[in-house]
């Protein structure tokens, strides 16, 4: 693997887990700076419904076919990052990169995909809270056609999902995050949209 696969993977892996609230503790809860989440969504932690245990990992939602779709041609994904995972949310992440040798450094653009799956109704309350009014990034823009809700924030280059309560980073394009493009990561998630 080359130098700059390798930055890839650690960049944007460092990135996701950063921006995704994996540090909230090992309870999976939301972040402090929340609005009254529950004010404007339709789950809560007190809801009813089953949630399913986590049974697909990241990679294999984002496949190589569908990374193909918007890199041109993959290598294989990167290694699974260690699962920070709780009770009440499942969380792993995939990157796969079109560099396919030390020559292709250069030009080296990678997808990415972190999945933080509800096992419980604390986890996809938790999960929609990011969605809520005063909870997105500064910046963030509405995206529509995507699960209930979805945001793209510019600053990181990543298109966010709220779809069945689980929450999908998306991430296309270059290893600098500011010259990734929504239109990136929507061919991304239109190649993954059956799977979210």
């Amino acid at each position: 693997m080359g130098s700059v696969q390798r930055a890839f993977a650690a960049l944007g892996l460092a990135v996701l887990l950063a921006i995704t609230g994996c540090g909230f503790g090992s309870g999976g809860g939301a972040p402090k700076n929340v609005a009254d989440p529950a004010a404007s969504q339709d789950i809560s932690p007190s809801d009813e419904r089953s949630y399913p245990t986590q049974t697909s990992e990241a990679c294999d939602v984002l496949t190589a076919r569908a990374a193909k779709k918007v890199l041109g041609s993959v290598g294989p994904a990167s290694t699974p990052s260690p699962k920070n995972s709780s009770n009440d949310v499942g969380v792993t992440s995939c990157v796969r990169t079109n560099a396919l040798s030390a020559d292709a450094d250069d030009q080296a653009e990678s997808a990415s995909l972190l999945v933080r799956v509800a096992r419980t109704a604390r986890g996809a309350h938790n999960n929609a809270a990011v969605f809520a009014p005063g909870s997105r990034p500064p910046g963030s823009q509405n995206v529509t056609g995507y699960g209930e809700k979805a945001y793209w924030n510019p600053t990181f280059g990543q298109l966010s999902i709220l779809s069945g309560g689980n929450w999908y980073i998306l991430a296309a394009g270059p290893i600098n995050p500011r010259q990734r493009t929504l239109a990136e990561a929507k061919r991304l998630a239109d190649a993954i949209k059956d799977k979210l």
